[in-house]
Order: C-alpha cells, then sequence, then structure tokens
C-alpha cells in the first residue's frame, strides 16, 4: 500500500512496526528492511523476545477492527 509515493509496509518494517512476511524459501520483499530493524533495535526489535503474530494470535485471538 502506497500513501503519498511512499510504501507503507516497508515504512512499518523499516521502523521495527511490522514483521516482514516470507514464503517457502522466499524471504519476502522486505527481509532487508527487517534486518537492518532488527540490528537496530528498532520498535518490536527492542524488545528480548517479541511475539511473532501468529503466536499472539493463538495466545489473544484475532484482531478486530470492529470495536463494539
Amino acid at each position: 500500500v502506497e500513501e503519498g509515493g511512499d510504501d507503507v509496509g516497508r515504512w512499518m518494517v523499516r521502523r521495527g512496526h511490522a514483521w516482514a512476511w516470507g514464503r517457502r524459501g522466499d524471504a519476502g520483499r522486505y527481509a532487508a528492511d527487517e534486518r537492518l530493524a532488527r540490528q537496530g533495535r528498532l520498535g518490536l526489535w527492542g524488545s528480548p523476545d517479541p511475539m511473532e503474530p501468529r503466536l499472539f494470535r493463538r495466545f489473544n485471538g484475532p484482531c478486530r477492527t470492529d470495536a463494539a
């Protein structure tokens, strides 16, 4: 998704606000950005043990956008 010509996904991953997704041997388009965020301990990478989204959902359920 782009906003004002910027790739929002890349922006989030570079700052440690999101995980880069890959599939079956393909590291994904944001792998290098995630590596830099990890090295810089930015965002979620500042935590000693960040929880993967799939584990978070297992323990907390899916995220909901329809606030009730």
